[in-house]
């Protein structure tokens, strides 16, 4: 496999999208973090704060699509130009290509991580922080690892779908799809379980009140929803942009179960696809 991962590591440095999409990232990260230092100066003048940590994590949910378009680009190559029936052929075992490709896109994904929160910290000396060293280190973990946990999705769709078009067209809208779902499941969830409105009176305004909101999901329900929002990355990815994670031990061990549980869907599918 040793052999597989050289090459896989000598296309990488070749591979322009790459390159084009890491300066991308640290543009973006650059030029939201200097947004947030000039707003932070603002709120200084109203007596505010903005604090560097609910800034640093605010691009969570979209390095995401970084991540699936650079992989499902790359390992699509290997389809349209027959590279993986040529490592099959010169008698490389499915496995192996696969979990060779597995942690090249693990390596894609670190990387990009690693470029988003580098480039981000040229508000650390510009912007408190409210949280603690130790808590902060948590959520550079999870971003690790639910970017990680993209990255395995993202090869699992760009290995069992051969067109490279076709794998594209699906990762991106798998992502945007579970984003999707994430957002609007966290604003249900957000919903608060008692309100109060204004409303005129023969004696003026009045407040009424609290009632009980009827769009406010409890029991059992409400513990699934947060169970799903927590598992998916794109959750783990939009509560931390908000700073609302609230199980951080639960998010770390089910990335590192989902990694592995789709690397393992994988592996099991590729070995029984047919390759043409």
């Amino acid at each position: 496999m040793s052999r597989l991962l050289s090459a896989n590591f000598a296309r990488l440095k070749k591979n322009k999208l790459l390159w084009v999409a890491l300066v991308f990232m640290a543009a973006i990260s650059v030029f939201t973090m200097i947004m947030n230092i000039s707003q932070s100066k603002e709120w200084e003048t109203y007596g505010e704060k903005l604090y560097f940590d609910s800034c640093y994590f605010l691009l969570s949910p979209f390095i995401g699509l970084f991540i699936t378009v650079t992989i499902v680009f790359f390992l699509g190559v290997d389809y349209s130009d027959g590279t993986i029936r040529n490592k099959i052929t010169a008698g490389h075992k499915r496995v192996e290509i696969y979990s060779a490709n597995l942690i090249t896109c693990v390596f894609v994904s670190t990387l990009f991580d690693v470029v988003w929160l580098a480039f981000g910290l040229i508000g650390l000396p510009f912007m408190e922080c409210e949280q603690g060293i130790g808590e902060i280190l948590i959520y550079v973990l999870i971003t690790l690892l639910f970017s990680i946990s993209t990255g395995a999705i993202a090869a699992l769709v760009g290995m069992l779908i051969s067109n490279k078009a076709g794998s594209t067209t699906t990762a991106i809208l798998l992502f945007f799809g579970l984003l999707i779902v994430s957002s609007y499941i966290i604003l249900q969830l957000d919903e608060p379980e008692m309100y109060s409105y204004m409303a005129m009176t023969n004696e003026g305004t009045q407040i009424v009140g609290p009632i009980k909101n009827p769009q406010y999901i409890g029991g059992a329900l409400r513990v699934v929803l947060e169970c799903i929002v927590n598992t998916l990355p794109s959750g783990q990815a939009v509560m931390l942009s908000n700073m609302a994670l609230q199980h951080t031990v639960f998010d770390i061990v089910v990335s590192v179960f989902l990694t592995v549980i789709v690397s393992a869907i994988g592996i099991i599918a590729f070995n029984k696809k047919d390759i043409k």
